[in-house]
């Protein structure tokens, strides 16, 4: 899984501080290459272009939300952070993350259904 995230550096003592999901709209270029590489889900925050659905139901894949307001409650979760990549971007390194009960919403299912959207419609005011 890759999660967009833009974490804050650890206090001491911490595994990981605070961070929150980043727009993951930016990555969409990116998303089939990734589920090539084997990647089976992506969490980030927003809307994803549409074509990334489809690519969600061809490669079995998912797209994660991350719940708004968790970020401290999330960093609790993370058992470890392994630094492999970019070590002198410090808090923006690439890291491997251990999770034990994450927080996240479904936005997009490996059947290519936009969960975000369906869901906000059942409750719009007209």
């Amino acid at each position: 899984m890759v999660y967009y995230a833009g974490p804050c550096p650890p206090q001491p003592g911490q595994v990981f501080n605070s961070n929150g999901p980043t727009t993951a709209a930016r990555m969409d270029p990116f998303v089939e290459m990734m589920f090539k590489l084997g990647v089976v889900a992506f969490l980030g925050k927003g809307d994803r272009a549409p074509y990334v659905a489809d690519l969600c139901k061809k490669y079995g894949g998912v797209s994660l939300l991350g719940v708004g307001g968790a970020s401290a409650i999330n960093a609790a979760r993370i058992k470890s952070a392994e630094v492999v990549l970019y070590p002198e971007l410090g808090t923006e390194s690439i890291k491997k993350l251990y999770f034990d009960r994450f927080r996240v919403i479904v936005g997009i299912d490996t059947e290519g259904n936009v969960l975000q959207k369906q869901e906000v419609a059942k409750y719009k005011r007209d």
